[in-house]
Parts: C-alpha cells; structure tokens; sequence
C-alpha cells in the first residue's frame, strides 16, 4: 500500500491514518489472543476427555463378563 498524499488530496490526514491503523492492529492482536486462548482451551478440554475416556476403558475392561 502506498501511503503518500498526492498533491490536493486532503481526504485522510496522516495521522488519522496512523490512528486507524494501531486500531486495526489492535484488533488483530486481540483476534489472535483470542483463538490462541479458544485453542487452548480445547486442548485442555480435549486431553481431559481423552483421560475419561482412557479411565472408562479401563473401568469397562475390569467389569466381569457373565452369560
């Protein structure tokens, strides 16, 4: 992207666009903060289901099996 002004054009002024863009980038950062702390989150979650489900196994293997 190119940021200079052409001659006349008062549309945007420099520091407006500065502006615009740490807002931009603080959205972005707070994006990824936040799938960053979903994915954890679900890592967490995902190896506590996989201990419940390694204790269930567990628990059915020592269950007898009667006829």
């Amino acid at each position: 992207m190119d940021f200079s002004r052409s001659k006349g054009d008062s549309s945007v002024p420099p520091i407006r666009l500065g502006f615009v863009t740490e807002q931009y980038c603080v959205r972005n950062f707070r994006e990824e903060m936040g799938k960053r702390r979903r994915e954890e989150e679900f890592m967490k979650l995902d190896k506590d289901l996989q201990g419940s489900l390694k204790d269930g196994i567990v628990g059915l293997e020592q269950i007898p099996v009667t006829d």
